[in-house]
């Protein structure tokens, strides 16, 4: 039974020769050991710090060779993962980074006020301060409607088509899905200089009809989204 039957099995309510295995993620720490060097895969900070210096393609690429060379090697591995952080949908290729001012070793502000800070706990590099928090005040009103939705450029799956490819056959591949309603609900997300996670949560007590008005869309938006689409496409492929 290849790893692909083995997860379509317990899909379908029927017994496999063995349980499945699988992870969200695999941090660039752990993936380092076992490919023997350095990587952006699954390296957030690295990852962040290098597409601030425009280094976007080496990163990409690193996404891709490296992560393909850990799932070879991790071939124990059912299920792989395509829509963790720092590891799967990629940047536009023509995409063009704000380049940070950086405060001191281990802090950045952009231009609108905004500042990350790095965390050597986490590997990660964190929104500390935000100036537009509460700025925008919604009401049900913002909701009405269906959600306007870009396609995305063909270059952010770069590393989605190539796992796809290379393990598409045999692996079962996860991918992202709809009806999520996101943690940063009213507040906007990272890029849209969003209030974060504890103002989306606040809202929830102080903004309830507003919440309940922006559910809907939110799950309409994930649900059609063209990144979720391409994903199931992908999927239903891999499987015939």
């Amino acid at each position: 039974m290849t790893s692909k039957e083995r997860v379509l099995s317990v899909l379908a309510h029927q017994m496999p020769d063995k349980v499945p295995w699988g992870e969200w993620a695999i941090d660039f720490d752990t993936v380092e050991k076992i490919i023997g060097h350095q990587t952006y895969y699954r390296a957030k900070a690295r990852s962040a710090l290098a597409f601030w210096d425009g280094r976007r393609d080496e990163v990409v690429q690193s996404w891709k060779e490296d992560g393909i060379d850990f799932f070879r090697k991790m071939d124990n591995f059912d299920i792989i993962n395509v829509a963790a952080m720092a590891s799967s949908i990629a940047p536009p290729g023509d995409f063009q980074f704000e380049k940070p001012k950086k405060i001191d070793d281990n802090t950045w502000e952009f231009l609108d006020g905004t500042v990350y800070k790095l965390s050597e706990v986490t590997a990660d590099v964190t929104k500390i301060y935000d100036p537009h928090i509460g700025k925008k005040q919604y009401t049900p009103a913002d909701f009405d409607g269906e959600p306007d939705i870009e396609p995305p450029d063909d270059s952010c799956f770069e590393v989605v088509d190539a796992f796809i490819e290379e393990f598409g056959g045999n692996r079962f591949i996860m991918g992202p899905s709809g009806a999520e309603v996101g943690i940063f609900l009213l507040g906007g997300s990272f890029d849209e200089g969003g209030g974060g996670f504890s103002h989306g949560l606040m809202q929830f007590l102080d903004n309830p009809e507003t919440v309940k008005a922006a559910i809907p869309k939110s799950e309409c938006r994930s649900r059609f989204s063209p990144v979720v689409s391409m994903m199931a496409d992908n999927f239903f492929n891999s499987i015939k």
